[in-house]
């Protein structure tokens, strides 16, 4: 690692890691879901409903603490699995934010427009963390858009009743817009809200070149907001593991139709149909493929498989420009007519 140049140390930790991740998948046993009823189902904006859901069947002997920064997956009847963040709650009841997306063609749309209070939805059993606090930081950043501050909410009442430091920058459309009020509230002294109806502009390179010795940032928003965050950081002498992010769009996995031809260690796959609103990931695991993956948002790069030919609808932030010449990532990236795929060992 002595002779690797900064960025070449980063590019080899941040593969690393995805080896890791992918071996720690490979290892999961089987997915299994739980019910859970809607309890409530309100609207906290015109376009951001509050959802909070209960387990059917109680956890025994008693319910788990969610960790803060995780995510719930949630099956829907049409058989599409969206990841929603978690904004408080335990294994067995919890609440959760769900912006609905004007593209949407049935993931947010239905839980909006059809899902309603006492209804039953599958849920993952397995709670995963996304973002992750790293407590060797001196003083915490959240940058934030729209519903992206639902990943951050329960980072930040942890480090409040902690008593460590933090802050947080909160861009939204307009105040209408804010959601979870009587939460930020408790937060507030640590809070900044950008109002871009009023003209207010969220200045990233400001607030990172401001930011106190040892400071680490956390992000959650659209893609672009991350990309300004990573880019300025890098910019202003941030490391790679000073800088964590969550794209919070749930939607991504759907569009266009495609066909994809897989090559796998022990046989081939022809012709398999990857509907509007499905991902190649589950049709690989509907085909009988071992797909490892943990976050499912297109963050980690677990999921990543080889292209052999073909166009690539590139979502997610996982794989940096030049891999994505030969990969793709399976739980978000998505073909454009015909792809063809090869699985490793």
């Amino acid at each position: 690692m002595e002779v690797l140049g900064d960025e070449c140390k980063d590019v080899f930790i941040d593969r690393w890691r995805a080896h890791e991740e992918k071996e720690a998948a490979a290892k999961r046993p089987p997915e299994t879901w739980r019910q859970f009823r809607v309890v409530s189902h309100t609207a906290e904006t015109p376009r951001i409903v509050r959802l909070e859901l209960e387990a059917v069947r109680r956890s025994a002997p008693s319910p788990s603490a969610i960790l803060p920064g995780s995510h719930a997956r949630l099956k829907l009847p049409s058989g599409l699995r969206r990841a929603y963040s978690i904004v408080h709650g335990d294994t067995d009841r919890f609440t959760l934010g769900v912006a609905l997306d004007e593209r949407s063609r049935g993931g947010s749309s239905y839980i909006h427009q059809t899902l309603k209070q006492g209804d039953t939805i599958l849920v993952a059993s397995e709670i995963r963390q996304g973002l992750t606090i790293d407590n060797m930081a001196s003083h915490h950043i959240f940058i934030a858009g729209g519903i992206g501050i639902t990943a951050l909410i329960a980072m930040m009442k942890r480090l409040k009743d902690t008593n460590q430091d933090y802050s947080l920058h909160y861009a939204v459309r307009s105040t209408t817009d804010i959601v979870f009020q009587p939460l930020l509230i408790a937060l507030q002294s640590h809070v900044t809200i950008y109002d871009k109806s009023q003209g207010q502009r969220l200045d990233i390179a400001k607030i990172l070149r401001n930011r106190i010795w040892n400071s680490h940032v956390y992000v959650c928003g659209p893609q672009r907001m991350i990309d300004d965050v990573i880019q300025t950081a890098a910019g202003v002498d941030m490391s790679s593991d000073e800088v964590h992010y969550e794209l919070f769009n749930g939607e991504d996995a759907g569009g266009d139709p495609f066909t994809v031809d897989v090559v796998g260690p022990n046989r081939k796959s022809e012709g398999l149909q990857v509907g509007a609103e499905q991902s190649l990931l589950e049709i690989l695991r509907d085909a009988g493929f071992e797909i490892g993956s943990s976050c499912e948002v297109g963050n980690c790069g677990t999921c990543r498989v080889s292209v052999r030919c073909g166009r690539v609808l590139h979502r997610g932030t996982a794989l940096m420009e030049s891999e994505q010449r030969s990969e793709m990532l399976a739980c978000v990236s998505r073909g454009v007519g015909h792809i063809v795929v090869e699985l490793g060992e």
